[in-house]
């Protein structure tokens, strides 16, 4: 549906608040001296959706994961409140098991 700069802030001002939508956004780890770069999914369901919409959703999640790999983590959320930069940051400093060493730019 869109495409830009800005990573998940920018990401979450532009989902719709009546529709599940889905997203990938790019983020660069200075990790010991070396830019890596990593993606992560997010799986927008708001509160406002039915309960069938949500059910349906959950069939198709293989397919969009397939769809948007290769991706190195995701996020499920219901509200805009749930997610931001600094929650990405700490869950890709976790998985790259390098806590305080990575330096990560969202975006």
């Amino acid at each position: 549906k869109g495409q830009g700069t800005g990573g998940v802030t920018t990401l979450l001002e532009n989902v719709d608040s009546k529709e599940a939508n889905y997203g990938i956004f790019r983020t660069t780890e200075l990790i010991d001296k070396s830019l890596t770069v990593k993606f992560a999914l997010v799986d927008w369901q708001p509160e406002s959706i039915s309960l069938f919409q949500k059910a349906s959703l959950a069939t198709h999640k293989g397919v969009v994961e397939k769809t948007f790999a290769p991706f190195h983590t995701s996020f499920r959320i219901t509200s805009t409140t749930e997610l931001n930069d600094q929650m990405v940051k700490d869950r890709l400093s976790e998985l790259s098991g390098k806590g305080d060493r990575a330096e990560s730019k969202i975006g």
